[in-house]
């Protein structure tokens, strides 16, 4: 039997050792550098509006929109739906940065039923989107400064989580939705089973490490997806779709909270385990103006980005009818 001196100092050496090569591994892996702004844009002005819905019911929106602009501009409209139980106000500094670039982001705070159901939820909370571009029509006839400026034939809608899901729906609702962005959400309803009738970009996280060790072959839930089914389905269906699969990603990342993060999430992102929130920030509003930008505006001035990814943390599948 050996020592225990002896086997304790050998078992710290081997634990270095492995460390050692964890460290070299992490530092390989790290994700490339993204610059981007630190924080949210100026000269982006940001307005809430409430309304009775034709049902009664109490309806807030936040709009942000460019406030430097010019008396003859005018301005693309997105439709933005947080994640679950959020409020728009969480993700200022992304819509803050996209209003800067021209756009009006009309930003719905939904009010979330219980029970919630994640496969039925979705369309009700797309009209919650509809309604919200239905008052906006109100104001701009009716002369409001603030919406005199949007171009109501130049409509997008994107999300965030289960908002993602919600801008899709919006998208197979309404013809008026020209294209639709999901940022990391699951997506349900009808584009899973008919494809989306609009140009749609997926923003999603690597599969987690998990899902490499299933015994059986994943099956299709309606109110539940495995490995993706859901996404493939609406991928194989629809005409236009990019999908961007960004590895390290945070889910929580697209809000403003995450740009201040704690000590275990600076730690993994310093070794590369987990994609920096500024990183996250920068990259998901560079897509948001090169996607929009093409479907909205006929022209982006970043169109590269949608043939191919720069990010060697990301990889672009995608699919033009």
């Amino acid at each position: 039997m050996r020592p225990r001196s002896s086997l304790s100092r050998g078992t710290v050496l081997i634990t270095i050792a492995v460390l050692a090569v964890l460290a070299v591994a992490a530092v390989g892996a790290r994700p490339g550098a993204v610059e981007g702004p630190a924080q949210p844009a100026r000269n982006v002005e940001r307005r809430a509006f409430t309304w009775l819905s034709p049902a009664g019911r109490r309806n807030t929106m936040d709009v942000w929109y460019p406030a430097n602009r010019q008396a003859t501009d005018t301005l693309p409209v997105l439709l933005f739906s947080p994640a679950l139980d959020q409020t728009p106000a969480v993700y200022h500094g992304i819509l803050s940065a996209i209003a800067a670039k021209g756009y009006a982001v009309l930003a719905v705070r939904h009010q979330y039923p219980e029970p919630f159901n994640f496969a039925t939820q979705v369309a009700p909370l797309a009209f919650d989107l509809l309604e919200g571009l239905d008052f906006a029509t109100r104001r701009q006839a009716e002369h409001d400064p603030v919406f005199m400026p949007l171009d109501l034939r130049r409509v997008g809608a994107f999300g965030h989580s289960y908002g993602g899901t919600v801008a899709i729906e919006a998208c197979t609702r309404d013809s008026r939705i020209a294209a639709a962005m999901d940022i990391d959400g699951t997506v349900f309803g009808r584009a899973v089973v008919n494809g989306a009738p609009c140009p749609v970009f997926l923003l999603f996280a690597t599969l987690p490490w998990t899902e490499r060790f299933r015994r059986e072959p994943p099956k299709f839930l309606v109110g539940h997806d495995r490995a993706r089914i859901h996404e493939e389905m609406l991928y194989a269906r629809s005409a236009t779709v990019y999908w961007l699969i960004v590895r390290g990603l945070d889910h929580m990342s697209f809000t403003d909270e995450a740009l201040t993060p704690g000590v275990a999430k600076r730690f993994a992102a310093r070794t590369g385990l987990l994609l920096d929130a500024r990183q996250t920030h920068a990259m998901t509003e560079r897509y948001l103006s090169a996607f929009f930008g093409r479907y909205l505006r006929t022209a982006s001035a970043d169109t590269a980005i949608l043939e191919r990814s720069p990010y060697n943390f990301a990889t672009l599948r995608r699919k033009l009818q």
